[in-house]
């Protein structure tokens, strides 16, 4: 074998190579990314605008990336699946605290809600999905009493938006 044919078949093999580890990485970028609304409860039970002023937030610090907890109107036609649950539909235009991230949420995620001087520790157990699978969580509050609470946002493979009403909260111990 000649050198000269040599070179030819080692860059072939050096594109194809190319071309086969760049298509993975792309592959490995394409998700939408994931979004957590949390709808804010007044006392009463009543829902609330998260954008109020006398409402204070705070999340926990993490090293994913994406956007942290911010005030945000529910749009259904701006979520992950044109099917959603009726549940959110009805929602549309309420300001929930919004989380959001690349791809999904890699650990649990904690923020703590502060309403007339009242605290509630919230506890969002996330899924652990595949690398590139994003998914909707859309979470009702129970009426705002201080305390810790926590959610387990469990969601079938094949949903990618997904309701959790306020009765699923449970008190922390």
């Amino acid at each position: 074998m000649n050198w000269s044919r040599l070179r030819i078949t080692f860059g072939i093999a050096l594109v194809i190579a190319i071309i086969t580890v760049a298509a993975q990485t792309s592959r490995a970028q394409i998700c939408p990314g994931s979004n957590l609304y949390y709808l804010v409860r007044d006392g009463k039970g009543a829902i609330i605008n998260a954008g109020r002023k006398d409402l204070k937030y705070l999340g926990e610090a993490t090293k994913q990336p994406g956007i942290d907890w911010g005030a945000q109107a529910i749009n259904d036609q701006q979520m992950r699946s044109k099917t959603v649950p009726a549940e959110v539909s009805e929602l549309n235009g309420k300001v929930a605290l919004r989380k959001m991230t690349f791809c999904n949420f890699q650990t649990d995620l904690k923020l703590s809600v502060t309403l007339g001087g009242e605290t509630m520790n919230l506890l969002f157990h996330t899924p652990r999905l595949d690398d590139t699978v994003s998914k909707d969580f859309v979470v009702e509050s129970v009426p705002f009493k201080a305390g810790d609470y926590e959610i387990t946002l469990d969601m079938p493979a094949d949903v990618w938006v997904n309701y959790y009403p306020a009765k699923l909260w449970k008190k922390q111990r």
